[in-house]
């Protein structure tokens, strides 16, 4: 039988390539054989050109040399360039003030919890003793009779206060969310008149919504809540302007949302006399600013 043709043509198998596998070393032996076109210069300049020239070449021979940040940039004695450098710690005056309104909070606040929600209120004899050790006036200019330590300290003693009763630390504070515009006012008497009868209350009113206005030079209006039952000196932010207002307005007791310990009400404006006027812009900004920091530190404490 004759043997059989090769096919060819369009249905004819095609051949199989084979590839050759790289050749594998074993342990022990010689180290593998660098694949061809690549060369080590060590000896010299680099003699090799690059096919396109346009291109820096990735050999780790023809490569320059950088320098290494970390190489170039070490730390100095005594800070940057000899100057301080910037810390988060706190001072240990603000840590004083932090660990005594702390143990204040413990020792007078806690036990009388319950006292002071029924009472809407704290006694007297404690707003005077808060007031005694200066924590009312850590951020009451030192013109009004305050230690002029700043927003921040002012911030501690509302967290710590606000972490066992918020009501009670709103109590406490007396005018203290009014102060700041009262301070950028140059109002230093009033500051002082308020500062020297412990627990009498100050308010903020921001009035976003439009519900009180100005007739003739007075206030008129209603404000739906405040977070206390009595009322020395209230602050009214109304567009770009800022009124302070001490007589001619009422309140009436609502339901405390959970602050009992600082009292709520509803308060009205009946043609009140506006006492002053703040409306210089930086001013503005500045006051809304710190009692913005005050209310966010009493939430801190809250949480």
């Amino acid at each position: 039988m004759p043997a059989a043709r090769r096919r060819s043509g369009p249905s004819a198998p095609r051949a199989r390539r084979t590839r050759a596998r790289p050749r594998r070393t074993r342990a022990g032996s010689a180290a593998p054989r660098r694949p061809a076109g690549r060369a080590r210069h060590r000896g010299g300049a680099c003699t090799r050109q690059s096919p396109r020239p346009d291109l820096a070449r990735r050999s780790g021979c023809c490569r320059v040399p950088r320098p290494r940040l970390y190489h170039t940039l070490r730390p100095k004695a005594g800070g940057c360039e000899g100057r301080s450098v910037f810390t988060f710690a706190l001072s240990e005056e603000e840590r004083l003030i932090q660990e005594t309104a702390r143990r204040f909070a413990r020792d007078r606040l806690r036990p009388a919890l319950r006292t002071h929600e029924r009472a809407r209120g704290v006694p007297g004899a404690l707003a005077a003793e808060f007031a005694a050790l200066g924590l009312d006036a850590v951020d009451v200019p030192a013109g009004a009779g305050g230690q002029g330590l700043g927003a921040f300290a002012k911030s501690l003693v509302l967290e710590e206060l606000a972490a066992v009763d918020p009501g009670a630390a709103l109590a406490l504070d007396g005018a203290g969310l009014a102060l700041p515009t009262l301070a950028e006012g140059g109002l230093q008497a009033l500051i002082g008149e308020l500062r020297r009868e412990p627990g009498r209350r100050g308010v903020v009113i921001e009035d976003v919504e439009g519900r009180l206005g100005v007739r003739d030079g007075r206030l008129v209006g209603e404000h739906p809540w405040v977070a206390a039952d009595a009322v020395a000196v209230a602050v009214v932010f109304h567009a770009a302007q800022a009124f302070v207002v001490r007589e001619g307005f009422g309140l009436a007791p609502i339901a405390a949302c959970g602050l009992e310990a600082a009292g709520a009400a509803r308060l009205i404006f009946d043609h009140a006399p506006i006492a002053a006027t703040l409306e210089e812009p930086h001013a503005l900004a500045r006051a809304r600013a710190r009692t913005r920091t005050a209310v966010a530190a009493l939430l801190v404490g809250a949480a």
